[in-house]
């Protein structure tokens, strides 16, 4: 197995790893199994000397001709065994395989699901109310939104109103800046480990509500709702942005993402912690959106790039080399031939180029004049320290100059 597999299984202590074996508990094993829809082969080997008529074979064979085949009923097993007499003895080779299915994940979740409780009030006093078996399953429940951050990688999405994994989908109300609700019932009906990963970050009501996209969408069952959340703003004035773009002019001003980075769009959050490692990872998703995927090709055709050309002396001779416009250079001008005002939009992309390549080049210590602009642009400490309300700067920005272009299309 990979060790990245070995993780997930929840593999860590050192006696359970060693170069014959891997141990890993049933209740992990069966669990991964059921979620990734993955049957167990297990296969053996052995060469064996035995004495036929002193053990109990726990499986049906046939002689013939001096060899002996399995003929057991069970259709999930194959064994291959190979015998000829030697010295009074039985020598053995002997192959084995037998497949284990796995069981469905709903069967494994009716099982724990009512095996973790969780806070959904205070008593008089103050203490804690925890869920019961009685308990209404559409209580709400609250939890921190550093959760979040569990389910911001590779595979997972955090879209509105739901967190979307290889191993479950999750309704819950996330449109709020630092707390997510869940109803009783769905966070019941999670794998019991990822209910031991919300528990947590269970936190008590204190006067929370629900969002007024949840309320108006799952309570009222109007689906017209709009988010609030910064994050989740962003990502709808992008979308709206290249649509209108491309309804308007007809080609697209940002090629489509494939594969590992077509995730990326779904992994832009705002940060609910000073992490300064997610905020370059928030960076380089929007570089790759905003930037990184301009059609050049496209831009190319619209009005060709401009080409400076430089004259310079290398080993004593006279040489012309030739430079070509910046693509933000040059998206500014298509912009000015298409009477769109692009200031705030080119601005916001020029330092976040700037941040991104700060980050890039982890050992440099002093800010040359474009980057250090980029920091008080986005409100970024020397230090990096203030990393979350700086995710919220750049989105907000961000969301800004966007809805300025959308205006004008």
């Amino acid at each position: 197995m990979s060790a990245n597999i070995l993780k997930i299984l929840g593999v860590f202590a050192e006696n359970q790893i060693n170069k014959d074996s891997v141990k890993i508990l049933n209740q992990y094993l069966v669990e991964f199994m059921a979620a990734k829809r993955m049957d167990l082969i297990c296969c053996c080997q052995s060469e064996i000397e035995f004495d036929l008529g002193a053990i109990d074979l726990p499986f049906e064979i046939e002689c013939t001709n001096g060899k002996f085949k399995d003929i057991s009923p069970n259709a999930k097993s194959n064994y291959q065994i190979c015998i000829s007499p030697h010295f009074a003895k039985i020598q053995s080779w002997f192959n084995g395989k037998i497949i284990f299915n796995h069981e469905s994940l709903k069967s494994i979740i009716e099982r724990m699901k009512t095996s973790v409780n969780y806070i959904i009030g205070t008593d008089v006093n103050g203490a804690p109310i925890a869920s019961t078996v009685a308990t209404d399953p559409y209580t709400p429940v609250f939890f921190d939104k550093k959760v979040q951050a569990y389910y911001n990688y590779q595979g997972c999405r955090i879209e509105e109103l739901r967190i979307i994994s290889p191993n479950f989908t999750l309704r819950c109300d996330n449109d709020h800046n630092d707390y997510v609700v869940v109803f009783l019932r769905d966070i019941q009906d999670l794998p019991y480990r990822e209910q031991c990963i919300w528990k947590g970050f269970n936190i008590t009501p204190d006067g929370r509500t629900f969002s007024k996209l949840f309320q108006k969408t799952i309570i009222e069952g109007k689906w017209n709702g709009v988010a609030q959340s910064i994050d989740f703003v962003f990502r709808d004035l992008y979308k709206t942005f290249v649509a209108k773009w491309e309804e308007k002019y007809g080609w697209k001003l940002f090629k489509s993402l494939n594969g590992i980075q077509a995730e990326y769009f779904n992994q832009i959050c705002i940060l609910n912690r000073d992490d300064y490692e997610a905020l370059t990872d928030l960076v380089k998703y929007l570089s790759l959106l905003l930037q990184e995927s301009l059609d050049l090709e496209m831009m190319e055709m619209i009005i060709p790039a401009k080409t400076e050309i430089k004259e310079k002396v290398v080993n004593g001779e006279k040489t012309k080399e030739s430079t070509k416009e910046k693509p933000l250079s040059h998206l500014d001008r298509i912009l000015e031939t298409l009477n769109i005002e692009g200031y705030n939009f080119i601005v916001f992309l020029r330092n976040l180029q700037s941040l991104r390549s700060y980050m890039l080049h982890r050992n440099s210590k002093k800010l040359d004049k474009d980057k250090k602009r980029a920091f008080e642009y986005f409100g970024l400490n020397e230090d990096k320290s203030n990393s979350q309300s700086v995710s919220n700067n750049v989105l907000s920005l961000g969301a800004t100059a966007i809805s300025n272009m959308i205006k004008q299309l």
